[in-house]
């Protein structure tokens, strides 16, 4: 990473992330002077400092605009309809053609390592402070869990990716790796199994919104999924549906609204609070006053059936100017400048799907307790449900548990990453490229989009890789431009 980059990062987190504007979750708590020296003393200082940690997610540059641009628009569920808006570094995202200066790579990257560089002060910093120990691991634990799910969005985006565990001085930036995707998913690992072992298993209050030992293990199970680790996904996701903390809610339309952001089916949100003061994807609530620039791919809700309660998250309104809809699933009323609900990164719908893709993966064939699994989810959804003579070999059922994925996750940041994951399973090579084809959108001036070898995963940033100019250590992505 560019130390010039990383000490914005640094001084960036030190100087504002532990005195973050004041949120209304996990009590928040502005100070008035937490520069290094005079902080990290008591166990007050570093529930602030984890605090902060957790309001890394929060920024423009992750849940709270980025990661839509960066894993929806991208994908077969979004399209970006405005080329000349903000230099065009939407567009060129969603028709596969960013350049390794498109500034959304940048900010993305950068705000990822600054989540990681405020978990990792916490962690250095805590050792030294005399506090109890259960709460002392906690903390550590929560740091540990958010750092792991920054390495994930990392390394899911840019592939290889610098593995820092320590909160560096710039003299340690320098000497700088991109490490082996095997040395991060392995940290990644590491971090959610002492989450498991650590964290709580519920919050109440003022602490509503930390991670808990089953959002880490959730989140596990995903790193394992990603991988092709059936049966290590199996059994961690088996231990969270065991746990009967969690349920599917009666209505789908209930998941997302911003009075009932504490329910039954969230495992982990990135919390958002007051109207005017914080709030996420502002520009994806407009309509016509934002000149149309977001719209859901017409492939996405001609997906749905008719009886699908799922379809009214997807095609609420249609724009003024075409037949296609706005994304309206997990954001504010059409007249809101901001949203305020929470944004849920892991929720029990989800969990059911990825255990009834692993134990088919690990049984080799759709057994009924993958079919039985599945069927959880669409039964809320008021659509048909399988038996296992419905399928009549692996391959049909994994169509249908990607198709499932797709139609209940939609426009919650997983489909570009499931498009991915997918397309290296065997057999599946040509997934991603079918999907986009299948989006009947998704044109350019030259014909159908090509998705290259290249696209799976985005160019590093170039400011990160000139200051190196080291390609022993710091090389771009492959078939990428210097």
């Amino acid at each position: 990473m560019k130390t010039k980059n990383i000490l914005r990062v640094a001084l960036l987190a030190a100087a504002m992330g532990v005195s973050s504007c004041q949120k209304d979750f996990i009590n928040l708590t502005p100070e008035a002077d937490l520069s290094i020296p005079n902080f990290y003393k008591t166990p007050s200082d570093m529930v602030v400092a984890v605090n902060a940690a957790y309001d890394a997610l929060q920024s423009t540059n992750q849940y709270g605009s980025l990661f839509y641009r960066l894993m929806e628009i991208r994908s077969d569920n979004a399209l970006d309809l405005n080329p000349g808006g903000s230099a065009g570094v939407n567009y060129r995202i969603d028709i596969f053609a960013e350049e390794v200066t498109n500034t959304n790579l940048t900010d993305g990257y950068l705000a990822l390592y600054a989540g990681v560089y405020r978990c990792n002060i916490v962690l250095d910093k805590i050792e030294a402070v005399s506090m109890d120990e259960m709460l002392k691991n906690r903390i550590k634990a929560e740091a540990r869990f958010i750092r792991a799910l920054s390495y994930f969005n990392l390394v899911r985006l840019f592939g290889k990716v610098p593995l820092i565990l320590t909160a560096m001085e710039p003299s340690q930036v320098s000497q700088l790796k991109r490490n082996e995707l095997t040395e991060v998913y392995a940290a990644i690992e590491d971090d959610l199994k002492f989450g498991a072992q650590n964290l709580s298993l519920t919050y109440t209050g003022a602490d509503d919104g930390r991670a808990t030992l089953n959002a880490a293990k959730s989140l596990l199970g995903k790193v394992y999924l990603t991988q092709q680790k059936w049966l290590d996904a199996k059994n961690i996701l088996t231990q969270v549906v065991e746990s009967k903390k969690y349920s599917l809610l009666a209505d789908p339309l209930t998941i997302f609204q911003e009075t009932n952001k504490t329910n039954a089916e969230v495992i982990f949100a990135v919390k958002y609070g007051v109207a005017g003061r914080e709030g996420h994807a502002a520009w994806l609530t407009s309509d016509v006053g934002q000149g149309n620039r977001t719209v859901v791919d017409n492939s996405l809700s001609a997906a749905y059936t008719a009886s699908d309660k799922r379809l009214a998250l997807i095609a609420t309104v249609a724009t003024a100017n075409n037949s296609q809809f706005t994304p309206r699933k997990v954001y504010a009323a059409l007249s809101s400048n901001q949203a305020i609900n929470d944004f849920i990164v892991l929720r029990y719908a989800d969990v059911l799907l990825m255990l009834a893709e692993a134990e088919a993966e690990v049984s080799g064939a759709p057994n009924s307790v993958a079919v039985s699994t599945l069927n959880q989810v669409r039964k809320r959804a008021g659509i048909d449900e399988f038996t296992s003579a419905s399928f009549v070999n692996l391959e049909a059922f994994r169509a249908v548990i990607y198709r499932e994925r797709r139609l209940e996750l939609a426009l919650e940041c997983d489909r570009w990453f499931d498009m991915v994951r997918i397309s290296k399973i065997a057999g599946n090579a040509n997934y991603a490229q079918a999907a986009i084809n299948a989006s009947e959108s998704r044109t350019t001036a030259g014909g159908r989009i090509s998705i290259l070898p290249r696209d799976f995963i985005y160019p590093v940033p170039d400011s990160e890789v000139n200051i190196y100019n080291d390609p022993s250590r710091f090389a771009q992505n492959p078939s990428y431009p210097r």
